[in-house]
Parts: C-alpha cells; structure tokens; sequence
C-alpha cells in the first residue's frame, strides 16, 4: 500500500487504474478525474488488493487546468 501511494500520483491520471492492476494484481479501481473542492486539492483512489479493499484521499500537488463546477 505504501509503494501504490509514493507513486501514484507520479503517474498520469488515465495510467494508474492498469498501472495498478499490472503491478500489484489490483482489481475494482477507481480513480476518477474528480477534485475535492479543498485546499490543498484531493481526489479519491480506491481499489482491492486480495481480499481488502483501501480508500484513500490524496493530496495534489501539481494541479493545472480549468476548475468546471459540478452542475
């Protein structure tokens, strides 16, 4: 768990769910391009690893780009 979180976000956002499945044999991942409306931003990762299953909220560090409210 401590390896998928050091470098998760060292990956792009569309590579994580098969970098995840292909390194660590994870399985139901989740990591949809939503940002917490915090400061610092967060976003949401969750997936299982054998027979349990993590949930974390990450902090960001390098955001860019246009924030679109949810309607």
């Amino acid at each position: 768990m401590r390896a998928i979180l050091a470098d998760v976000l060292l990956r792009q956002d569309a590579e994580v769910p098969r970098w995840l499945q292909a390194s660590f044999n994870a399985r139901d991942i989740s990591y949809r391009p939503i940002v917490l409306t915090s400061h610092p931003p967060k976003r949401r990762l969750s997936f299982t690893l054998d027979d349990t299953r993590y949930i974390a909220v990450l902090t960001l560090t390098n955001v860019t780009g246009t924030v679109v409210p949810l309607k």
